[in-house]
């Protein structure tokens, strides 16, 4: 069957001859296998194999040279990595939660990125080859505040999935980042991220608010996360710089007293600052761990 399989091209007796060798080894593997799998061998790919490759045959040519790569990787994406994240518990919620705060990283409401005027007070400047390294020494550093370590231990991965979803071209060796404790936003909002304010440390907790739009309805999310980084990135030489926030995402739970109920999830993501919509007031719950309040009575 894999041979024959493998032929760069079909007459209708050679599709005919293909089909009864697929069932043939489809049946004798379910016979062999079938105790020793959970499923009874309900498994995609042999089912993809024995219902489908053959119409494929048909419309398109040979399979040689086809892959299931993007398909494992969207898997892995919007699967498997949003359930390692899940407490476990009513998993399905917050995959979707997970991912649909993935695609927040595509949102950019401007077709013009913002000037870096609106930037103030300069904290680093890392070329990008140089992030990993910064990490370490900055980690090691007891002075910087512990929500600049965890901003910059997670900068790489929030940014990779920023690239991957803006398909942004950049130049690895030429790419740098300046990294800003204060910027104003669209709304005329602050964003701060600074561990020095007054005397206070102030980093900024942010909505972006996601629209669905059906025929008859138009459904408005709002989701909530904490600046870690305020980011201007030149990807190439003379280039404009992409304007980004390092955001931890809060997961809202349920509303008690007429406010959301939120805790602080694991991913992290950089988006386009353009993409933020206001700050936001969040409080944490008295006598409960990693639970918080979003303030809706402060104006």
């Amino acid at each position: 069957m894999y041979m024959k399989l493998r032929q760069k091209s079909f007459t209708n007796s050679d599709l005919i001859e293909l089909e009864i060798l697929i069932n043939k080894f489809c049946k004798e593997f379910v016979t062999v296998f079938s105790e020793y799998s959970q499923s009874q061998c309900k498994i995609p790919k042999l089912h993809v194999l024995r219902y489908y490759i053959i119409p494929f045959i048909k419309l398109y040519g040979s399979t040689n040279g086809i892959s299931t790569k993007t398909y494992k990787t969207l898997y892995k994406k919007n699967v498997k990595i949003p359930y390692r994240m899940t407490n476990k518990k009513n998993y399905i919620s917050q995959m979707l939660n997970t991912v649909q705060r993935q695609y927040l990283a595509k949102k950019q409401k401007l077709t013009k990125t913002r000037r870096s005027s609106g930037f103030q007070n300069l904290l680093w400047t890392y070329k990008i080859t140089e992030i990993n390294m910064a990490v370490s020494q900055i980690k090691q550093d007891d002075n910087i505040h512990h929500l600049y370590k965890e901003g910059f231990d997670n900068l790489l991965n929030g940014f990779d999935e920023f690239i991957m979803e803006n398909d942004v071209i950049y130049n690895n060796e030429f790419g740098y980042f300046k990294i800003y404790s204060t910027v104003a936003i669209e709304s005329t909002d602050i964003i701060r991220t600074t561990e020095s304010f007054y005397g206070n440390d102030w980093f900024s907790d942010i909505v972006v608010f996601s629209s669905e739009k059906t025929e008859k309805t138009e459904k408005t999310s709002m989701w909530y996360g904490k600046a870690l980084l305020l980011l201007e990135f030149f990807p190439q030489d003379l280039s404009e710089p992409i304007n980004l926030v390092l955001v931890r995402w809060y997961n809202e739970i349920d509303e008690v007293y007429g406010c959301p109920r939120l805790q602080l999830t694991d991913q992290y993501t950089c988006i386009y600052l353009d993409s933020v919509d206001m700050s936001v007031h969040i409080v944490p719950r008295n006598n409960c761990e990693d639970e918080y309040f979003v303030n809706r009575y402060v104006f």
